[in-house]
């Protein structure tokens, strides 16, 4: 533990924290950093507590800061790339998570994160292939596969890619094709597709969770 770690402020700073008392903490912390400058838990909070006001772009200042000190770099620049998103520097965003990438390839996050990145610049190919990659990475991302399947309304892949949502999204969009209905506002003709819709879907119920 430093000094300041055994200081009374870091208990008092840590239950502000925990309480999510942000200007409380701030106050404290300002208060007490020319007595210990260049520390590295003070330059770590003054990044967490910045980040959570939403004032990207001191959150982002410190988290650079930090950078040197961190032999693993990645959760730094992945909140580097969301500030610098919510700030509209979207190229600037992409750089990160692509760093963050470099410095850890399987952190599904970054993954899911670039894709909404190259989604708002409407880049659907480069989109698609990150957030199949973070369910690759893990399935369980639910952001993931919320975004991949938002996504698969606005554009399909070009290349082939090895994911259960495109594939049932290429299995639906068939559907009125080997049906031969031509039909499509006759009640009858809809309860057709909605049921072999349901039926497509039931047979991929483990790996997708869409509430919609």
């Amino acid at each position: 533990m430093n000094k300041f770690q055994n200081s009374k402020e870091f208990g008092e700073v840590v239950k502000y924290l925990n309480n999510k008392s942000f200007d409380k903490a701030l106050r404290i912390i300002n208060s007490i950093a020319h007595k210990y400058p260049d520390d590295q838990i003070i330059l770590k909070m003054f990044a967490s507590i910045y980040f959570n006001k939403l004032e990207w772009e001191k959150a982002i200042t410190y988290y650079k800061k930090i950078l040197i000190f961190e032999k693993y770099k990645f959760k730094i620049l992945l909140n580097i790339g969301v500030a610098l998103y919510k700030l509209g520097k979207i190229n600037k965003s992409i750089e990160a998570f692509k760093d963050a990438i470099n410095d850890n390839p399987n952190f599904d996050l970054t993954h899911d994160n670039l894709g909404i990145s190259y989604l708002e610049i409407a880049k659907f190919d480069e989109a698609i292939k990150c957030f199949s990659l973070a369910l690759k990475i893990n399935k369980n991302n639910l952001n993931a596969q919320r975004n991949l399947i938002n996504i698969l309304c606005l554009a399909k892949p070009r290349e082939n890619i090895n994911n259960n949502i495109i594939k049932l999204d290429k299995k639906i969009s068939n559907l009125i094709k080997v049906s031969k209905i031509k039909n499509l506002v006759d009640e009858e003709n809809i309860k057709i597709i909605l049921d072999k819709n349901i039926n497509l879907i039931n047979k991929y119920k483990d790996d997708i969770i869409f509430n919609e």
